[in-house]
């Protein structure tokens, strides 16, 4: 038998990247916490108080970022850069490959907090296995009543589509 290899604080078992062994971390706690107990607005705040950062080269504060969005804009839009494209980086493929959904919760609160109802995924073409593991968890979370409306049984909705690039870098 071997030895499970930790990631993210915990053992990385087989099904790790499946809806089920993602809840078994804990996985969409986050999510529920934020959309049934607190408001966008509080969401925003404990993530600047966070000191969340971007995981691009700028590093850049993710509630910062978050507080230049408009309020009165009629429609806002959530976009995820996963293409792995600045040279010599190996992060965004690793958590798709071992733990989607954890991209997927994120996308989800962040949407919550600002009020989108819409939210893409850009991912790299040359993502084969990154692909598949996304849109497989994409589909577990539809069924399960995480992504799409009333999510959790709550007023939000949003919808996450999947766009695959062409292998250029962005």
């Amino acid at each position: 038998m071997t030895e499970p290899r930790i990631f993210l604080g915990h053992e990385q078992e087989p099904d790790a990247h499946t809806l089920a062994g993602y809840q078994r971390r804990g996985g969409y706690r986050g999510l529920e916490m934020a959309i049934t107990m607190m408001t966008p607005a509080e969401v925003q705040q404990r993530v600047l108080a966070s000191g969340l950062q971007g995981r691009g080269g700028a590093g850049f504060s993710t509630g910062i970022k978050w507080d230049f969005i408009d309020e009165r804009a009629p429609v806002k839009y959530l976009c995820c850069n996963i293409d792995e494209g600045e040279p010599g980086t190996f992060k965004d493929r690793w958590i798709l490959e071992h733990s989607p959904h954890q991209l997927l919760e994120g996308m989800l609160i962040g949407a919550y907090a600002i009020g989108a109802r819409h939210a893409f995924a850009y991912i790299r073409g040359e993502f084969d296995l990154p692909l598949r593991r996304l849109q497989e968890a994409l589909a577990e979370a539809r069924d399960a009543g995480l992504v799409g409306e009333s999510i959790m049984g709550t007023e939000f909705s949003c919808d996450i589509v999947v766009h695959r690039g062409a292998g250029a870098y962005v």
